[in-house]
């Protein structure tokens, strides 16, 4: 093989690996596929967070939930190309309604 194919094969080797770093920090190297397959598995990840979040009694509890929610909402509309569809602020959140009928106290 000569120097300009096994470059080019190994430039073509290297172009189809990825870093990625694992729960514990650790870069790792992997092929395209695997690459797509982590990437699948993160975003279930992203699916399965934004579905416990955007429950009633989680995203319209008080302004803090409500953003937490749409920025996931954000977060994976950039991630899959499309048009996040937000959630529409609630009247009134959970978190005032009670302290209103007094099961939070007020700080």
């Amino acid at each position: 093989m000569t120097n300009d194919k096994k470059t080019k094969k190994e430039a073509v080797k290297k172009a189809s690996s990825v870093l990625i770093t694992d729960k514990l920090g650790v870069v790792q190297k992997c092929k395209c596929g695997e690459r797509q397959t982590y990437f699948d598995e993160k975003m279930t990840s992203l699916e399965d967070i934004i579905n416990t979040q955007c429950q009633t009694g989680n995203w319209d509890y008080d302004p803090y939930q409500y953003g937490l929610a749409n920025g996931l909402l954000l977060a994976f509309g950039i991630l899959t190309g499309r048009q996040p569809a937000y959630l529409p602020k609630p009247k009134e959140w959970i978190a005032d309604k009670k302290k209103k009928s007094g099961l939070i106290l007020p700080k």
